[in-house]
């Protein structure tokens, strides 16, 4: 796809000055870290702890300063990846799609899927991809939704943390008008699948799924409302 995307490549090319110029840096900076952290060893094994003190501090300052200052930078590059790389292997796929990286699916429409019985404590999201099929449209991000525990120890309390979900949520438009809550569940679920759904999603009887016009639909999901 790259050989024969000029655009593609052209985007790559000036990147790639960036990338070189941050990769640098960034070397720039561990080795005087690294260096001053050798000084200091070197320093006390001679029995010069102070001025190899001295002299290994500022190195590690020095390196310090020089990672942090190209820090911004690489923040930079990160993002102009993502839009100007990922974006225009993006629409060479489809015109309508568009990568936003610092938006994402919303936690209140996260929650309001209903497909998990954990309420997210902590909740991140990146890489809001959007696009139409037809005149349907869908959208997906990057998700990573965490719950904690608590557990009183004779240290004090102890926090973990455990994954709800971890991975990209796809969202689209149904063109159906429904009252109430319809959930699609597919029909051919592997075991590991099986599992997780039976565990995360609302119960549902046979009772409550409903059939749809649309059989090749009906095929795959089992629509319950």
């Amino acid at each position: 796809m790259i050989e024969g995307n000029i655009e593609l490549q052209t985007v790559l090319a000036k990147l790639e000055l960036n990338r070189q110029k941050i990769a640098a840096t960034q070397k720039k900076g561990y080795l005087f870290i690294a260096l001053g952290i050798a000084v200091v060893i070197a320093g006390f094994v001679m029995g010069l702890p102070v001025p190899a003190a001295v002299a290994g501090l500022a190195s590690l300052i020095y390196g310090g300063v020089v990672l942090y200052k190209i820090s911004d930078e690489l923040k930079a590059y990160k993002e102009a990846f993502k839009i100007e790389v990922i974006g225009t292997a993006l629409r060479s796929l489809d015109k309508s799609l568009t990568i936003e990286p610092y938006k994402g699916i919303l936690e209140y429409e996260f929650e309001n899927t209903q497909l998990f019985n954990q309420t997210a404590d902590r909740y991140n999201t990146e890489d809001l991809v959007s696009g139409t099929a037809g005149a349907t449209g869908f959208y997906f991000a990057e998700i990573h939704a965490e719950y904690k525990t608590e557990v009183q120890t004779k240290n004090g309390t102890n926090t973990e943390w455990h994954d709800i979900f971890k991975g990209i949520m796809f969202a689209a438009d149904f063109n159906k008008n429904f009252k109430g809550v319809t959930i699609l569940q597919p029909k051919d679920l592997f075991s590991t699948m099986g599992a997780w759904f039976s565990k995360n999603l609302f119960s549902f009887s046979n009772k409550d799924v409903i059939s749809l016009e649309n059989t090749a639909f009906s095929k795959t999901f089992i629509t319950h409302s």
